[in-house]
């Protein structure tokens, strides 16, 4: 599974474990050809669709590359609204990684790294006191330094 995939999945897990509707699902992907019987089997097993949601989020990105597309197109067939979530967070991502910055040229995905890093800097300078105030108010609103929120919105922003 291509590795933007996997943290879209990653990102969105809770949201994920929480809406999945596996029994239906495992069927669309059994198939396609990406899960088969026995992990049919093994999910069934688990006591609750949470555990269920999360013994199939765990599996599906050991199943190759076909396994995402093949869970997006499940999703689709089954009028699941975690189509359009997903499919919305893709073309996000797609938009961001494509946008350019003051007029410059977007990044390319198959550009290294060190072409744009030029481009990204003046994008974080822009946006570095616009962070200070967010921590700030973080702090002001009683989010305690060291706590699980302040630590992801301190490293994320």
């Amino acid at each position: 599974m291509d590795e933007r995939h996997k943290t879209l999945l990653s990102r969105n897990r809770l949201r994920l474990v929480e809406d999945l509707q596996t029994d239906t699902l495992v069927e669309y992907m059994i198939q396609d050809g990406i899960m088969t019987k026995e992990d049919s089997e093994m999910i069934d097993s688990k006591p609750t669709n949470m555990k269920k949601n999360k013994y199939f989020l765990n599996t599906l990105p050991t199943r190759g590359e076909r396994a995402f597309p093949s869970f997006l197109q499940a999703l689709k067939e089954m009028e699941d609204p975690l189509y359009d979530f997903l499919n919305k967070k893709l073309q996000n991502e797609h938009q961001v990684k494509n946008a350019g910055v003051d007029g410059e040229a977007p990044i390319q995905e198959d550009e290294p790294d060190n072409v744009n890093a030029a481009t990204r800097n003046q994008y974080l300078n822009k946006f570095r006191p616009l962070s200070k105030i967010i921590k700030s108010s973080l702090k002001n609103v009683g989010v305690v330094q060291g706590s699980c929120c302040y630590l992801y919105l301190s490293q994320n922003l």
